[in-house]
Formats: structure tokens, C-alpha cells, sequence
């Protein structure tokens, strides 16, 4: 039996997958499950520390003006109108309230309907991020 799936295959997800798989079977329900639905658990390493620098992103000769919502030392979240692809390279340059720009490679690990996720290439510091 060859040629095109005429069904969905299931696809297990991993165990650390932070979601259930449920049947709906009516819009009213779809609507009820979406409000009571709570937020995912925050499972990361590092802390974020909510700030809103001036970070300009860098990709080439490209230059955009953004802004930070959240900062640690491995990575950063940004509103901005730069449209970057996942997996995007960029040079950024975060410009905390004191002290010197901080000067980082970073590549777009996410982009979520409140900003991309910016993963660095190094870890960074200031006084104002918190650190584990």
C-alpha cells in the first residue's frame, strides 16, 4: 500500500514534554479548556531578570532598535520589529542603565508572540542580572 498518509500519524513526545494530549469535540469546549489552561512551569537554568534595556541587533549591515523584556547571563528575550529566522546569527549590544554596552554574539533560539529568544555565545555579567 503505497503513495499518501490519509491519516495523522501520533507522534510520542519526549518525557520532558510539559503537556497533555486531549480529545475535544466541540468549540465551546476548545474554548473552556484554552481559559482554564494554567501557564507552562518555568524550567530554566538561569534566572531571567525583567529589564527594559535598549539592545541593538546586528545582522550584517542590518542594525535594529530594540528592547529588552528579560535578561540573564546565557541569553535575552527582545521586542523588536527585526524578522529573523530561527537559528539566525546576530551581534547584539544590550545597554544596561549603568556601566558600558555589553557586546555579545547570540542566535535566535525561539520567536514567541512577545519577542525573540536570544540564546548568547558566551555567558554574560552586570550587577543587575541575577546569577545562580
Amino acid at each position: 500500500m503505497g503513495g499518501l498518509a490519509t491519516h495523522l500519524d501520533v507522534v510520542t513526545p519526549p518525557a520532558e514534554a510539559d503537556f497533555d494530549v486531549i480529545s475535544i469535540s466541540d468549540e465551546g469546549a476548545m474554548s473552556q479548556m484554552l481559559m482554564s489552561t494554567p501557564r507552562r512551569t518555568d524550567k530554566r537554568q538561569q534566572p531571567r531578570t525583567r529589564v527594559a534595556w535598549p539592545v541593538l541587533i546586528k545582522l550584517g549591515t542590518d542594525r535594529y532598535l530594540s528592547m529588552s523584556v528579560d535578561v540573564s547571563t546565557h541569553g535575552t528575550k527582545v521586542r523588536t520589529n527585526a524578522r529573523l529566522q530561527t537559528g539566525t546569527a546576530v551581534q547584539l549590544e544590550l545597554v544596561p542603565p549603568e556601566g558600558p554596552p555589553i557586546r555579545v554574539g547570540a542566535l535566535v533560539w525561539r520567536i514567541d508572540t512577545d519577542g525573540l529568544a536570544l540564546i548568547f555565545s558566551r555567558n554574560i555579567q552586570h550587577r543587575l542580572i541575577r546569577a545562580v
